[in-house]
């Protein structure tokens, strides 16, 4: 009997903690349930601080809104109206919503053009010439007649050929070059006039099979460093390409317009005198050239008022240097450096040579 009674107790001594362990567990869900309950008890109380936290979320975004909108008048960014003279024409107010015109800008960067287009340091001098013992007048015009043939044969930007002579000029300005290296000085400034302006500079190959394999890639890449040395890599310069874009705009020429006007300006690449001449006045000449062209021989003025304005060249001005332009034209029809004619005679720049004519 000890036995069934000592097992008893060991039995229902489990019993009695499993009981507990129960009765704990019970409690706990039940406190559980409470939580629970709390939540769905306090429904309104949750629904009122979603309430508060959604007003300060909308605050939060109209605050962002307001400083992502641009500002009034009074920003800095937003386009300011220019009060223009009587009888001049904004000639920026269709672009004003092109981002790449900066129209905003515009005139701003073209008045830091003309500080620096005669700076002595960007600009070679139209004597430079005289110090050279093996070079003279005609092999640079000679030159630069190839190099147009070249730059069109690589369907390169026009203003890669500006940039070429600009470099072509200013070492011939600083540095004394062979006869020999001409040519070699002549097409390395195309490569870095290229590799300045171009998405896809021609390769170096390419420009020693134009040589007729005269020079080699060492050469070529000799001379560049040569260059690059003696620049000290200064080649954001003003030609007459950034004034002639504009004046043409300013002067409403379209297509075979602006061919012309780009006829008369490269005709003077050739040239060595006209370096005496800034980039700009050249430009307003050719787009004068041009607009004569235009209106033949009508007797309307076609350096208006706002051109004038824009370009900061009256007409007497320009008057000399379009005359001289002429002149350049009419010899050069008997002249063998016919690069410049020939490129303008073909469909791909509307033959504008033949509307040039009309000027001479």
């Amino acid at each position: 009997m000890h036995k069934y009674t000592t097992r008893n107790a060991k039995i229902g001594s489990k019993k009695d903690q499993l009981t507990t362990k129960m009765l704990k567990k019970g409690d706990h869900q039940r406190k559980k349930r409470n939580a629970l309950g709390d939540i769905t008890n306090g429904k309104n109380d949750s629904s009122s601080s979603s309430d508060q936290s959604s007003q300060v979320l909308k605050k939060k975004f109209n605050n962002a809104k307001n400083v992502m909108q641009p500002k009034s008048k009074k920003s800095k960014t937003s386009t300011t109206v220019v009060s223009l003279p009587a009888h001049v024409r904004n000639v920026d107010i269709h672009d004003t919503k092109n981002p790449q015109m900066c129209t905003t800008y515009v005139n701003e960067i073209y008045d830091y053009l003309r500080t620096q287009e005669n700076r002595p340091l960007y600009r070679p001098s139209h004597t430079y010439i005289a110090r050279q013992d093996d070079i003279n007048e005609k092999m640079r015009a000679i030159l630069i007649d190839w190099l147009v043939e070249v730059h069109l044969k690589f369907k390169l930007k026009p203003e890669t050929l500006y940039l070429t002579v600009n470099i072509l000029d200013r070492y011939l300005e600083k540095e004394p070059v062979s006869r020999k290296k001409l040519q070699l000085l002549g097409v390395t400034a195309l490569l870095l006039a290229s590799k300045y302006e171009e998405i896809y500079p021609p390769e170096v190959r390419d420009l020693v099979y134009v040589c007729d394999r005269a020079y080699n890639r060492e050469q070529i890449l000799s001379m560049e460093s040569k260059v690059l040395n003696t620049f000290k890599f200064r080649f954001t310069v003003a030609t007459v390409f950034p004034f002639l874009a504009r004046f043409c705009k300013v002067a409403g020429l379209r297509e075979r317009g602006r061919y012309v006007a780009h006829f008369f300006a490269e005709r003077t690449l050739q040239e060595y005198r006209m370096l005496r001449h800034s980039p700009s006045l050249v430009a307003a000449a050719s787009v004068y050239l041009a607009l004569r062209a235009k209106h033949g021989e009508t007797t309307l003025e076609v350096w208006t008022p706002t051109v004038e304005y824009y370009t900061n060249y009256s007409k007497a001005d320009i008057m000399d240097v379009a005359s001289e332009i002429k002149a350049i034209c009419v010899r050069g029809e008997k002249s063998s450096l016919k690069a410049v004619m020939k490129k303008y005679q073909s469909q791909r720049f509307c033959v504008a040579f033949e509307l040039a004519t009309r000027v001479y």
